[in-house]
């Protein structure tokens, strides 16, 4: 009988040792998932802080951008004005310097038709006092 005892309790021993066994290949699992899991989640957590602070580097560069444009359209509002007016006055000068040409070239042409009349007929006259000699 106690050979029956001795084999029960080796029996028992080694089912106990199994046992043992599959709890550490689980306990090993579980361990390997709870780190990559606390892995995964670190690294989501860098990623979204990483993504904060793009976001903020961003916000921040948009705004000093947005003051920037700012400044140069009102700069080129003030300069559309004074160049609109630079083309007004232009464009009178070219006017009044096309009316004064018109009047100078009319003038011209009252002042010289008579010499050239003038000069027509003493051109026509001297022809016919070559022709008569």
């Amino acid at each position: 009988m106690s050979l029956i005892i001795d084999f029960l309790l080796l029996a028992a021993s080694g089912a106990a040792c199994f046992y043992c066994w599959v709890l550490s290949k689980r306990l090993k699992a579980l361990t390997e998932t709870k780190n990559g899991l606390t892995t995964g989640i670190a690294a989501l957590s860098r990623s979204a802080e990483e993504m904060q602070s793009a976001i903020s580097n961003s916000k921040t560069a948009t705004n000093s951008n947005a003051h920037e444009l700012s400044a140069l359209i009102e700069a080129s509002d003030k300069k559309i004005a004074a160049l609109q007016e630079l083309v007004q006055q232009i464009s009178d000068i070219s006017t009044q310097a096309v009316d004064e040409t018109e009047a100078a070239a009319k003038g011209l042409v009252d002042t010289l038709s008579p010499q050239i009349q003038a000069a027509r007929e003493s051109a026509k006259l001297l022809l016919d006092s070559l022709d008569k000699a």
